[in-house]
């Protein structure tokens, strides 16, 4: 029933006293007062939602509607049981002064009486008016069926309860009007409280924290077959504790009677019943015969789901279906006297099996035999002839040969063919042997290089029809190969030699007549080719000879494993010219200090590390003043003074011994004996320095006059290396630097050519017709 029916079943009770006035109808429809004309453009809908049934906009005091019309238009033709009291009917208490407060408008002890305006609902004391049919919902008083829908567009009023799929009053108390609440999806009227008192009068109580009368809170607040649920009592769906079945699962009604709590489910193999779990009475599904009935078991296994009579289709019932009946129940008849067909028990099925080997089915009492005889041969029985039928039981038909002088012969009278016994060739290449009846004979052919000849195989003695040597004889080999057809041939009489069973010339073998290269008659008429030589031999005649190659060489191999000469030493033999072949640090056996490498070079074989010397020997080894009170060791270290009045002799002693000579680098000052010779010569000892230099000079170059031996104070001061005046050194240098002019120089000849390396010696020379400018060798 729609909005605008339920405001106008109001209005009829309000013009009829049974509703005080100013009540309200619900939501979006206002408030209508006794004696206030309905909104002009409101319809009053019919009870089936077919359309308006007329117009409301007449003055209820005293249009053409009545309060019964309103009604009966509201409620529908499937409410004809509504009844409309008359206002003289109803008793309505005296409405209290205005400015008496709402929680003193009811007595306390005002009895209640129920108000059923319609046929469901609550009766406004704690009870119902009656129930709505499944299905339909109740809507003041009266039910009515909800409009399907899937959206709020799809209901004309109200809401969409898109769980249900209907159209509702409500779903929340938003979607009702200002002083209206939603409870079980209708908008109620919301009288306000703030105890019980004020909601007694109607049989309700106080939802103190909402602020309004509710029929309950609790399931105390409901009679016994109630419980409470969105604060309105409903009858009770199930007795406390009771079970049930939910397909498989035992469910038990809860405590307040508002539904089954779902318990434990029944084993596989069982299935639910009046609350207990019992044994399948059927496997769920299964299809099986009940003698002709065709019986379906349910889902559950709790009995049959279905049943079918197969006689009443001429059919049988076999595992599970209905088969069509084909034949009588247990016959059996023969086909092609070959297989025996036997009917089921039921007769839906002809059952054909084939005879095992060597059996037939026998027509006449139908079942498989063995063979009178092998079906459709012909035969010999002793000398009789006979025919088998195709099924091999019986002969049909049967010839005495004997009679006609005659042997049976695989089932025919026949005469002989051979003599029995007698053996002969065949062909050459097999042997035959007569049967026995001489009615056949049977060949045996000869094995591989054998011959039939004599009634027996025989090896071959030569190749059948091939020519063949014996010594120098050629011969021809009979078609048996029995032997030779004729005497033959003598090849050494024609002075050939058999080959292949022909007499021909043999050819030799360059190696049988001792020629290595070049071609030569065979003998026979044709050249006998002995090839080229190897590489670096030539062919000479017919032998093949090594031919020396010593142009533009003078040492080495010639190519024939003679020589071309040999080098001079320390001169080698490279590319067949004699070089100087430089000699290795490795192979002079040292490891430090600057050799000669035996072609005018020199080997610089390294230098020793630190605190070592290189000595005569080439080896590195350590420096050391071991017996020497002064002097330098081997690296030039010092290795003590002599106090004043003596000299350090060449053994490292401090001696007193006059005179003595002592390197100076002071002009005028006394040194060795030939001091005045060796400043003539070199200006640079008396004017600068006397250094070591001069003092090889006063020895070498100033008529040999030398120091005493043992009486030469070195001197060593300012340089690093060289000489020390007295035949010692100063210091070495470490490669690849040298000694000049006292000091270790490393040579500068990184992209030089030639010229200076500055250390007193040249980068390189430059070849002849070349001279060196600005360090390159330039034409």
């Amino acid at each position: 029933m729609g909005r605008l029916g339920v405001a106008l079943l109001a209005a009829g009770l309000l013009a009829a006293g049974l509703m005080p006035a100013g009540c309200s109808t619900g939501r979006g429809l206002g408030t209508i007062s006794v004696g206030e004309a309905l909104p002009v453009d409101a319809d009053v809908v019919s009870g089936d939602g077919r359309g308006p049934v007329a117009d409301a906009s007449a003055d209820l005091r005293g249009g053409d509607l009545s309060v019964l019309d309103v009604a009966e238009a509201t409620v529908g033709p499937d409410a004809a049981d509504v009844v409309v009291p008359d206002a003289a009917d109803v008793s309505v208490p005296d409405a209290p002064p205005a400015d008496v407060p709402l929680e003193e408008q009811v007595p306390e002890e005002l009895p209640c009486e129920p108000f059923c305006p319609g046929i469901c609902g609550p009766d406004g004391c704690g009870g119902s008016c009656g129930e709505c049919p499944e299905g339909q919902s109740c809507v003041a008083g009266v039910c009515f069926a909800p409009q399907a829908c899937e959206s709020p567009k799809d209901c004309l009023e109200g809401v969409c309860d898109k769980g249900k799929g209907v159209c509702v009053d409500c779903l929340e108390d938003a979607d009702c009007d200002a002083g209206f609440r939603c409870a079980a999806q209708e908008c109620i009227e919301a009288v306000m409280c703030v105890s019980d008192k004020e909601c007694k009068a109607f049989g309700m109580i106080c939802d103190k924290e909402a602020g309004y009368c509710v029929e309950c809170l609790s399931d105390l607040d409901c009679p016994g077959d109630h419980f409470c649920s969105e604060e309105q009592c409903i009858d009770d769906v199930c007795v406390a504790g009771e079970k049930i079945c939910a397909v498989t699962v035992i469910s038990i009604c809860m405590d307040n009677g508002s539904g089954y709590l779902p318990g434990a489910p029944c084993a596989v193999g069982t299935f639910c019943e009046a609350g207990a779990c019992k044994p399948w009475v059927c496997t769920p599904g299964a299809v099986s015969c009940d003698g002709d009935v065709l019986v379906t078991c349910n889902e559950w296994g709790s009995g049959p789901a279905s049943q079918e009579d197969c006689t009443a289709s001429k059919s049988a019932c076999v595992d599970g279906a209905c088969l069509p009946v084909v034949c009588q129940d247990g016959t059996k008849e023969c086909l092609d006297g070959k297989v025996l067909v036997t009917c089921s028990e039921k007769g839906t099925l002809e059952e054909s099996v084939a005879c095992p080997a060597g059996q037939f089915c026998q027509a006449s009492k139908p079942s498989c035999v063995p063979w009178v005889c092998s079906p459709g041969a012909q035969y010999c029985d002793g000398k009789t002839a006979k025919q088998c039928d195709a099924q091999g039981g019986a002969v049909i038909a049967e010839e005495d040969c004997g009679a006609s002088g005659k042997v049976c012969v695989q089932g025919k009278c026949v005469s002989q063919v051979c003599l029995p016994g007698a053996v002969w060739c065949v062909s050459g290449q097999a042997m035959a042997q007569c049967d026995a009846d001489g009615m056949g004979y049977d060949t045996t052919a000869c094995g591989a290089k054998e011959s039939c000849w004599d009634a027996s195989c025989h090896a071959w003695a030569c190749a059948p029809s091939q020519p063949y040597c014996s010594g120098a004889i050629a011969l021809v080999c009979d078609a048996l190969g029995k032997g030779p057809i004729g005497a033959g041939l003598d090849c050494a009489a024609l002075g050939k030699t058999c080959a292949g069973g022909a007499c021909v010339c043999t050819v030799p073998t360059c190696q049988q007549v001792g020629v290595e290269c070049g071609n030569v008659p065979d003998g026979c008429g044709g050249t006998l080719h002995c090839g080229v030589c190897p590489l670096g031999l030539t062919c000479v005649g017919t032998k093949c000879t090594c031919v020396p190659a010593c142009a533009g060489k003078v040492c080495g191999d010639n190519g024939c494993g003679g020589s071309c000469g040999t080098c001079p030493i320390p001169l080698q033999c490279v590319g067949g010219n004699c070089a100087c072949a430089p000699t290795t640090c490795q192979a002079l056996g040292v490891s430090c200090g600057l050799w000669d490498d035996g072609c005018g070079g020199t080997l610089t074989c390294g230098a020793c590390g630190e605190g070592t010397f290189c000595d005569p020997t080439g080896q590195c080894k350590p420096c050391t003043c071991t017996g020497k009170e002064c002097g330098a060791d081997e690296c030039g270290m010092p290795c003590g003074t002599c106090k004043d009045g003596k000299g350090c002799d060449a053994t490292g002693k401090c001696v007193t011994t006059e005179p003595h000579c002592v390197a100076k680098n002071t002009p005028g000052c006394p040194g060795c004996a030939c001091e005045s010779c060796v400043c003539e010569i070199d200006p640079f000892c008396c004017e600068t320095a006397w250094d070591g230099l001069c003092v090889d000079e006063c020895v070498n170059d100033c008529g040999g006059v030398a120091c005493p031996e043992g009486l030469c104070f070195p001197m060593c001061e300012g340089v690093t290396c060289g000489s020390d005046g007295c035949g010692g050194t100063c210091g070495s240098c470490t490669a690849p630097a040298a000694c000049f002019q006292g000091n270790c120089c490393t040579p500068a000849c990184d992209g030089k050519e030639c010229g200076d390396d500055g250390c007193g010696g040249d980068c390189a020379e430059c070849s002849a017709g070349n001279y060196c400018a600005d360090f390159k060798c330039v034409p």
